[in-house]
């Protein structure tokens, strides 16, 4: 599935952004998707900073949780500097766990660099 984020200078910008986000869970909610990746749609090439964009995405998640069978989403980001961002607006808007894990999942084991193995609960 697709969605194209609105220009971040437009008036409307963050409604309609969070409208791209909450379709695109629906979408996914309706093929039966158990987990989705969620890009930060509009930041880069249409001017929404990384940090707006994830406060966005975050409260479209804080918003559409327990309507579906979804039970996890990951942030594609690309360095620790947005990834930070990502976890900033998780925490500030969602109230999340956040629990140490590895690559294999296993929450048990020691805090891996977070671009690449922090995890969250979202949907539960």
């Amino acid at each position: 599935m697709h969605a194209c984020a609105p220009f971040y200078h437009d008036e409307r910008w963050r409604a309609l952004l969070l409208s791209c986000f909450t379709n695109a869970l629906n979408v996914a909610d309706v093929q039966g998707a158990k987990s989705v990746a969620v890009p930060l749609l509009g930041a880069g090439a249409r001017g929404a900073p990384f940090a707006e964009v994830a406060t966005v995405a975050a409260q479209a998640m804080y918003e559409w949780k327990g309507r579906g069978a979804l039970r996890e989403a990951r942030f594609a980001v690309q360095d620790d500097e947005v990834a930070e961002a990502v976890a900033t607006a998780m925490d500030a808007v969602l109230h999340v766990v956040d629990e140490p894990c590895t690559d294999d999942g296993d929450a048990s084991s020691a805090r891996a660099p977070m671009r690449s193995s922090r995890r969250r609960s979202m949907f539960d």
